[in-house]
């Protein structure tokens, strides 16, 4: 092998071993968090915001999924409007989030959101 495809060969095994290195840092889940990329939102009827995340480890969170699938950001929360406006900026930038749940809640409610960008 010569020098120039030696190069490019350590340089694509970097390449992918940074996008693998990503990828698994933008799923991971506990008991009472997750880091993902935002999948879908939409507004209920009653002015809360549900999301769901890329991960399909949502599961590891310890309370319930509406749906089986919906994080909710309730319209009562305090930031509500700035936690919402932060989730649908990192949908269409497509950024990765940590979203913290209040621990114990019957339905996934949103504590805290940061973007990881």
């Amino acid at each position: 092998m010569n020098v120039k495809a030696k190069r490019m060969f350590v340089a694509g095994v970097l390449l992918t071993s940074c996008v693998f290195t990503q990828v698994a840092q933008a799923a991971n889940c506990t008991t009472n968090s997750c880091t993902s990329y935002v999948d879908h939102l939409f507004y209920t009827g009653a002015g809360h915001l549900r999301f769901s995340l890329t991960t399909g480890h949502t599961y590891l969170l310890g309370c319930n999924l509406n749906s089986g699938k919906w994080l909710t950001l309730e319209k009562s929360h305090p930031g509500f409007a700035l936690t919402a406006s932060a989730l649908r900026f990192s949908k269409v930038i497509n950024s990765i989030v940590e979203v913290r749940v209040n621990d114990g809640s019957g339905e996934c409610t949103v504590m805290y959101v940061v973007d990881e960008s």
